[in-house]
Formats: C-alpha cells, sequence, structure tokens
C-alpha cells in the first residue's frame, strides 16, 4: 500500500536499470524499450513478439519432426513389406 523508490542505476552503455524486489526482476530501460532482467537465472524475459516468435518457431520444429515420424514410419512398414 506504499511507493517505496528504489535505487535507479545508469550503465556507461546508456542503460538505465532498477531492481523491484516485489519483482525479483531487475527492469531495465534499453534502447528505449523497457525490459526485464532475471538476476537469479541472468536471463532476459522475452517481450510479447519475442515470445510469439519463439512460439512459431517451436511450432515449425514440432511439425517438421512430426513429418519426419510420419515419414520414417511409413519406410518402416515399407521394408517390413506391410501394406500402407
Amino acid at each position: 500500500g506504499q511507493y517505496h523508490p528504489f535505487p535507479i542505476h545508469h550503465e556507461p552503455d546508456g542503460t538505465i536499470w532498477s531492481h523491484s524486489p516485489t519483482l525479483n526482476l531487475n527492469l531495465c530501460w534499453e534502447n528505449g524499450r523497457l525490459r526485464f532482467h532475471d538476476p537469479a537465472t541472468n536471463q532476459w524475459l522475452l517481450n510479447h513478439q519475442e515470445e510469439q516468435t519463439a512460439r512459431q518457431q517451436a511450432e515449425a520444429r514440432a511439425n517438421d519432426a512430426e513429418a519426419l515420424a510420419q515419414e520414417l514410419r511409413a519406410k518402416l512398414r515399407q521394408l517390413r513389406g506391410e501394406s500402407p
């Protein structure tokens, strides 16, 4: 219920950041956009566009893997002399 400001840090590369103890994340203003960094894992959280791209790439890989599995199953049936 109360506002508690946290210290803001200015890096030589122009990055401005602060740590949110509530979120346990670093909030970074970088190249004109807000980014979230997890100091526990040293990983950047994906923004909406990055998340969407990653999901599309994962779906494409899953589709490719399924197509390959179907192709291999058909080839195995053929080698066994089974009907399709």
